[in-house]
């Protein structure tokens, strides 16, 4: 929280520049992060083979790669957590699926559609960048300049009262709120 607000400018200057460095020499490489990733992980996995044969040949100690164990406690809370979100999701897609609920059939359909819209314009890393940008600016403008944006804010949920209304009154009234059993 502190990175996004601005608390050290330093920090934060460097974690968005790094960013912003990142995006660009990824966008401009022409390499998928797909790709980039495989090839990093080759890297590594090249060295790690070839340090751990070396060092026994010059008499060096192999590298210091930690064995990972996971505890069968900690596997089993994460599982039931998993679980129960799994079975949360499950029933929100049945209930989307089945049209049970019309109103958030329509709600789903629209999002999907609208962001179908947005990654047609957009990459999807110029996504992910657009995000890490608005994550580091619009927390601290915000915090700046509060007291205009609410007044604006309050201005355009006026007119966005207005308009559902009518859209309320002309199309989601006619639509049924369930279907029957």
């Amino acid at each position: 929280q502190d990175l996004l607000m601005w608390a050290d400018p330093k920090k934060s200057g460097m974690t968005l520049g790094g960013a912003t460095v990142a995006y660009f020499f990824l966008e401009k490489s022409g390499y998928t992060m797909l790709s980039l990733l495989s090839n990093a992980l080759l890297i590594i996995v090249v060295a790690c083979f070839l340090w751990s044969n070396l060092a026994g040949i010059i008499g060096r100690p192999p590298p210091p790669i930690p064995k990972i164990e996971l505890k069968e406690a900690d596997v089993r809370s994460v599982t039931d957590l998993a679980v129960a979100h799994f079975n949360k999701a499950s029933a929100f897609v049945y209930q989307v699926l089945t049209g049970s609920d019309m109103m958030l059939s329509v709600k789903v359909g629209g999002g999907l559609w609208l962001a179908g819209k947005l990654g047609g314009l957009f990459h999807f890393f110029t996504m992910i960048y657009m995000a890490v940008l608005v994550a580091f600016t619009v927390p601290k403008v915000y915090q700046l300049k509060q007291k205009e944006i609410d007044e604006l804010l309050a201005i355009a949920m006026v007119h966005v009262k207005k308009y559902y209304a009518v859209i309320e009154a002309n199309v989601l009234s006619k639509l049924p709120k369930s279907a029957p059993k």
